[in-house]
Parts: structure tokens; C-alpha cells; sequence
């Protein structure tokens, strides 16, 4: 997606762990897609999630909910897509 369009990023605090994983679900906990490739930036973490599913189609607007897997801990957060 060009210039960052379409995109949400995930920042994370990271001091030491190379093994986070994103899962993002829709607002009936149907599992949309799994990131595992993240960027690392000083302290910190980001994984970018371009909107789509894991058969690479456009999510639908509403609520979802992202599952940071981290040092075998989880932390939750939800989201909401609007496409215009």
C-alpha cells in the first residue's frame, strides 16, 4: 500500500524478545490472519497489518481484536476498520 495508506501499525515496548506474534480476530473471534514478521526500532516493536485477511481479501469495517503473543505472555487490544 503506497505511503503507509491502509495500513495500521502495532508498537509495542520490546527490550529483549525476538519471538512476537500478532492474531488478529473479527468481533466473533473468527481468527483473521496471523503476523509474525515485526520491525524493530530501538525499544521498541511494530508489526504493519495492511487490512487483509489471510486469503489476502479486504477485511469488512467493524471491531477486531489483535493478540500480541510475547515472552508466553498475551496482551489483548481491539481496532476498527473504516474503509471509505
Amino acid at each position: 500500500v503506497d505511503e503507509g495508506y491502509g495500513q495500521v501499525r502495532i508498537v509495542y515496548y520490546n527490550s529483549t524478545s525476538n519471538d512476537g506474534k500478532l492474531d488478529i480476530f473479527d468481533f466473533n473471534m473468527h481468527h483473521i490472519i496471523s503476523i509474525n514478521e515485526f520491525e524493530i526500532i530501538g525499544e521498541e516493536a511494530q508489526f504493519i497489518w495492511g487490512g487483509k485477511d489471510k486469503y489476502y481479501q479486504d477485511v469488512v469495517n467493524g471491531v477486531y481484536f489483535c493478540r500480541l503473543t510475547l515472552d508466553g505472555k498475551i496482551y489483548w487490544s481491539k481496532l476498527m476498520v473504516v474503509n471509505s
